[in-house]
């Protein structure tokens, strides 16, 4: 017995702490403090607006931190309709589902309200008695989601119902002694933002770089024949020794398709990740659309693969991966038809935002979240085609960039880690500051 600790259903704790219940978390002087969002039926793609209430998703919840890419409202007549699933800057919000489930995010203060997805819980906490800081870490220590992950149901995607939720044991220690753990941790927190300010300074850089090498605005030494350019039809300026083509002349659609998902696993197209493992970011629809037909196209390694709602926004990308797999019939699969294609180029400018321009040019749809880039018209496109070994140079730099980014990047998965073994001694009261 260790001396000034005590035995409880959680372990050895410090004798001022208690065990409590994770409903004891949430606000008793606000309505709604802890609750879900609303049912799926009651919150549908028909109520999305292009402006009005932001709807936090299940993507926007990130492992302790907001995620901010993805945006979508509804107006602020439905948002009052379902108050009770409003949620507040300052406030937590959980996830029910996904990996990993139970994580936890504050709510931004960019918007004095939002209203949840039905995947969402909204935890207001009781100031008075708890930390908000506190308890935001403890919710994302690998302490805690043990438990969640215990009662969470579900094989392949988790989940946690709130009932259930709400019973789940806590470790409070005082709220004096919650607000020096707190501050603890900030010190690493504030060494972590730094750390994600540099990438990103280093990801801006590298994607201005990108752009002006991949269109020809900037020449390697070496390469440069000819002064002057020429216009392609949507105004994109390019070195005259440059020839003007089209995706046609290069790509070509990959129409093989297949119902055997063990031989071909599916797979899914996110922004931030390309071609990956599906998620719950997959999207419901293309499901059931390809539930109904029971076809899946495939994808190559190397090939080219774009979502044609979200085109617009950067859903493209080149399959790193090196076996077949299939993705929704959906989407749209390219190879190349000719050996003088340097597949990284063309990925990458696809992935300019110059480009995301364009294709926000030739979207055809009446409502802006149902414009869709049609394939006919994206192989219509003019692109660049310099010689093979320029491609091939430009590519070369742009990889040397994204290396550099690749090393911030382990050193900013070094100090999370460092937060997160931090976190499992001070939450659980096996390391003590007072």
């Amino acid at each position: 017995m260790r001396e000034g600790y005590k035995e409880t259903k959680l372990g050895w704790i410090p004798e001022e702490w208690v065990v409590k219940k994770f409903t004891d978390f949430a606000s008793r002087h606000k309505k709604w403090s802890i609750t879900g969002g609303p049912f799926g039926s009651d919150l549908k793609t028909s109520d999305y607006a292009e402006n009005g209430v932001r709807i936090i998703q299940l993507q926007n919840i990130g492992d302790g931190a907001f995620i901010d890419d993805y945006k979508i409202f509804t107006s602020i007549q439905k948002a009052d309709k379902l108050i009770s699933s409003n949620i507040y800057p300052g406030d937590i919000i959980l996830s029910k589902m996904g990996e990993p489930v139970a994580r936890a995010c504050f709510i931004p203060n960019t918007d004095n309200r939002y209203v949840m997805a039905s995947d969402g819980i909204r935890l207001s906490i009781d100031e008075r008695t708890f930390d908000s800081k506190f308890v935001h870490d403890y919710i994302n220590s690998s302490f805690f989601r043990k438990s969640a992950k215990k009662v969470s149901t579900g094989s392949t995607r988790q989940r946690i119902g709130l009932p259930i939720l709400k019973k789940l044991d806590v470790i409070c220690p005082p709220l004096s002694e919650q607000k020096v753990i707190a501050d603890c941790l900030s010190i690493w927190d504030r060494s972590i933002e730094i750390q994600t300010k540099l990438i990103k300074s280093k990801k801006e850089r590298r994607k201005a770089l990108m752009q002006q090498l991949l269109t020809g605005k900037i020449r390697l030494k070496g390469f440069e024949k000819e002064k002057g350019n020429h216009s392609t039809k949507l105004g994109l300026q390019i070195p005259c020794d440059w020839k003007i083509i089209k995706v046609k002349d290069l790509f070509e659609e990959r129409k093989e398709t297949s119902d055997d998902q063990l031989k071909f696993p599916l797979f899914s197209l996110t922004i931030e990740k390309g071609i990956t493992n599906k998620t719950d970011r997959y999207e419901r629809s293309f499901l059931l659309r390809d539930q109904e037909s029971n076809l899946y196209k495939l994808v190559y390694p190397n090939d080219i693969v774009f979502n044609p709602m979200n085109l617009r926004f950067g859903s493209i990308a080149k399959s790193t991966l090196n076996i077949i797999v299939s993705v929704s019939a959906y989407y749209n699969s390219l190879k190349t038809k000719i050996n003088n294609v340097d597949i990284n180029y063309y990925e990458a400018l696809f992935k300019t935002p110059l480009f995301i321009n364009f294709y926000d040019r030739i979207a055809i749809g009446s409502l802006n979240e149902k414009k869709r880039v049609h394939l006919s018209n994206f192989l219509e496109l003019d692109i660049p085609y310099p010689s093979f070994e320029e491609q091939n140079a430009i590519v070369a730099i742009l990889n040397t960039a994204e290396k550099e980014i690749k090393m911030e990047k382990l050193k900013l998965v070094d100090l999370q880690k460092q937060k997160k073994g931090l976190m499992q001694q001070l939450l659980t009261g096996k390391v003590r500051l007072v």
